[in-house]
């Protein structure tokens, strides 16, 4: 999927969502957008995502009940924003590569987590303007590249 110059290539603000969202192989030239959407669990696995302008995975204020899933991904050009975001379960970033050239890898202030965030074997690259790779309060992953 490949989104236009002014949006994201997945635009879904606000989604509500009574089970889990699942997005397995996905590829996405031009960002997801889960700003404000709600649901009992996410999962993106072996997705590639990428988005130039903005993060690459927007879920700035996102609620789960559960986990997310984010394991076997690449995001490149973009990362991830979660600011806001609340969590009930863990945040699985497990075999992930996350790269951001121009900020944060991993972008979580005020994330409320009910569990850990779990990054064995991942990988994670800020941009030049970061002293550090995730913004938040929360680190619990282990193994990390």
């Amino acid at each position: 999927m490949s989104g236009g110059e002014s949006g994201f290539a997945v635009n879904c603000p606000q989604l509500r969502v009574g089970g889990g969202l699942y997005a397995k192989s996905i590829r996405v030239t031009g960002g997801v957008n889960l700003w404000g959407a709600r649901a009992f669990s996410i999962e993106v696995t072996n997705a590639r995502l990428t988005c130039d302008a903005r993060p690459a995975l927007r879920g700035d204020g996102l609620t789960l009940d559960q986990d997310l899933h984010c394991s076997n991904v690449m995001i490149s050009n973009g990362g991830v924003g979660l600011f806001g975001a609340t969590i009930g379960g863990q945040f699985w970033l497990n075999g992930a590569e996350v790269s951001n050239s121009t900020g944060w890898a991993i972008n979580v202030p005020v994330m409320v987590l009910g569990g850990g965030v779990y990054a064995a074997d991942s990988l994670f690259t800020a941009g030049s303007t970061c002293s550090a790779l995730w913004s938040g309060s929360r680190s619990c992953y282990r193994k990390v590249r």
